[in-house]
């Protein structure tokens, strides 16, 4: 449990959500609203680009601070890291796109996470891009693909997100992301 104020944990550790789904990309990013009322989680694919197994993954997903109350937020985000929310309440993260389409193919991003938005993965890539190896499905979900707001080098897996508060020497930035 956290008590406001202290620098380290001083109870045991325990579970907040307990469904999460294990494999594949395992690591997890929590981000809290400036509120304190929603709890966001990103949960990578299991795979590359498989579209069988993947319930439940390459999302964010929305809770209470209890972890009560889980939903998806966005998907068809491969592998969400650097979740990261402004003071303004704009969710963000970096996403490591899928590999074996070659070296300039498909690029990483950051991207706002926006609310019901579905941002392509497995089937499409950086809008309507169809991925060659999914070429046919779910043509339905084309028009529906958001954006993202970077674009980032291929496979160069951008990790950490941090919103500037612009309390030092670079009040320019505030409320700017780092990546």
């Amino acid at each position: 449990p956290y008590v406001a104020g202290e620098l380290r944990a001083t109870g045991a550790a325990q579970v907040v959500v307990d469904d999460l789904p294990t494999g594949g990309h395992w690591t997890r990013d929590v981000a809290f609203s400036p509120d304190g009322r929603r709890m966001y989680v990103s949960i990578g694919s299991a795979s590359n680009v498989s579209d069988h197994g993947e319930e439940g993954r390459a999302e964010v997903r929305e809770y209470d601070p209890e972890g009560r109350g889980g939903r998806p937020f966005a998907t068809g985000i491969r592998n969400c890291v650097g979740l990261a929310m402004q003071p303004d309440a704009t969710l963000w993260c970096a996403v490591n796109e899928r590999d074996g389409l070659g070296d300039d193919v498909p690029p990483d991003y950051v991207t706002r996470v926006q609310p019901g938005a579905f941002y392509g993965w497995p089937w499409y890539y950086i809008g309507a891009h169809p991925d060659p190896r999914h070429i046919g499905k779910h043509p339905e979900l084309a028009a529906r693909v958001a954006l993202p707001d970077v674009l980032i080098q291929p496979h160069s897996a951008p990790l950490s997100l941090t919103a500037y508060p612009g309390d030092g020497a670079w009040a320019d930035y505030r409320g700017n992301m780092f990546v």
